[in-house]
């Protein structure tokens, strides 16, 4: 007898056993057994043994990044005992696949650099996981197919890309419901990078300070032309931002991606968009920042687009285009429909003097001064983008006036007040 193992995409192992006669006919049996349905499966979701593959891969190359993974008989929770990573080291030129069975690394290969798809990306810091990215799975139907074919089994992979319009990084799970009659099948695509963590995204300006060092050491007179993000969510933060820096000294554009608080890429850009142009007008000092365009584009339409909805998305940019001031141009994105609002990309927010500090909890302060003539002025901190009501009342509960009303964005705000009320009657 002998015992071998081998790979069709999962790892598979057989006990080849012969009964041969040692005298008379020469005829004898040979059978063949399953060596592995004996081992108690240790089933993961993807990242849940991820960082000792992920010090496997950098001990080869120290650029090491992971761009691919995938498995074959994944349960309905999105785990399973055998997944296979995939990662580039740019350096060297190549790619190196890991598989890891029960948990451990059974078998590392050397592949070349254009294997898979060549233009594939990194994954960022943060992406979301097989038991997340199933559950979503299942709601969209995986769940129904599972009941109708007993016999069902589930693959799934994920990459991440460049999307060329857009120039930001998307991140998709493939996911994939099978019969093992043949007779029918399902695919879901989830979107890797939503449900991402408030923490990890910033508004446009928030880590200005970072890019801006960035692009001062790519050239000293580098200047902001272009701001853009794929996934803006309803505060107006991201979790990447794509900017774009002149330098007419140097006639070239350079392109740096901000993913949370990481450059992932900083170097002269090769051009995607045709409004993206060698001299174009330099942003000014006080460009609005995108937690304030998000408000307004919200009133002027997003509100109801994502309302009517329920797969919306919301990508952006910010650029001064000929002959005009700055615009934030924001689209808002659904399997079958699509709108553009575009906001005046000025404000009157003196950026250089503000303290960019957001807020952990929403706060009401006393009003200042206290007794006052003719005016005080009230503050509140907001930590995160939503609608405000501030009223003032007498002692006996009745309205006075209402002093706010509206979508008011993260952050440190103050109104005045005159002591008048709806009628604009002191009182």
């Amino acid at each position: 007898m002998d015992l071998h193992a081998f790979q069709e995409f999962t790892i598979q192992a057989m006990w080849n056993i012969y009964y041969i006669r040692t005298t008379g006919s020469q005829e004898g049996k040979h059978f063949e057994l399953d060596a592995l349905p004996e081992i108690p499966p240790v089933a993961s979701t993807a990242q849940e043994k991820l960082a000792s593959v992920d010090s496997a891969a950098t001990a080869i190359a120290a650029d090491a990044k992971l761009i691919y993974v995938h498995a074959n008989y994944v349960d309905e929770s999105g785990k399973t005992d055998q997944w296979i990573y995939i990662y580039e080291s740019v350096s060297k030129q190549t790619r190196y696949e890991f598989w890891v069975f029960n948990g451990q690394i059974v078998q590392q290969n050397e592949l070349t650099i254009a294997w898979l798809q060549p233009d594939m990306s990194s994954f960022p810091v943060y992406w979301l996981d097989s038991d997340s990215a199933v559950a979503d799975a299942e709601r969209k139907g995986g769940n129904d197919f599972r009941e109708t074919y007993p016999d069902w089994n589930l693959n799934m992979n994920f990459h991440a890309f460049t999307e060329e319009i857009s120039t930001s990084i998307r991140g998709m799970w493939n996911i994939n419901y099978n019969s093992q009659s043949g007779s029918d099948g399902l695919s879901v695509s989830v979107d890797a990078f939503k449900n991402i963590p408030d923490s990890y995204k910033s508004s446009a300006r928030e880590r200005l300070n970072l890019v801006n060092s960035e692009a001062a050491k790519l050239a000293s007179d580098a200047e902001l032309v272009w701001i853009s993000s794929y996934d803006l969510d309803i505060k107006g933060k991201s979790f990447h931002w794509f900017y774009i820096y002149q330098s007419l000294s140097q006639q070239k554009l350079f392109e740096l991606w901000l993913y949370h608080t990481q450059i992932a890429k900083a170097n002269q850009m090769t051009l995607y968009d045709s409004e993206i142009i060698l001299g174009m007008t330099a942003l000014p000092d006080r460009w609005a920042d995108s937690d304030i365009a998000l408000v307004e584009a919200e009133q002027n339409g997003g509100s109801q687009f994502r309302a009517k909805y329920i797969d919306w998305w919301i990508s952006t940019r910010l650029f001064t285009p000929v002959n005009e001031g700055p615009k934030w141009d924001l689209f808002y994105h659904s399997s079958s429909d699509f709108l553009q609002i575009t906001i005046d990309g000025l404000t009157d927010v003196d950026y250089e003097n503000l303290n960019f500090e957001i807020p952990t909890s929403f706060k009401l302060f006393q009003n200042y001064p206290n007794p006052f003539n003719p005016t005080t002025e009230i503050n509140f901190n907001l930590s995160e983008t939503t609608d405000v009501k501030l009223s003032v009342y007498n002692v006996s509960g009745q309205l006075i006036t209402t002093l706010v009303s509206g979508r008011r964005t993260a952050g440190k705000h103050s109104v005045l007040w005159n002591a008048s009320d709806e009628n604009g009657i002191r009182v």
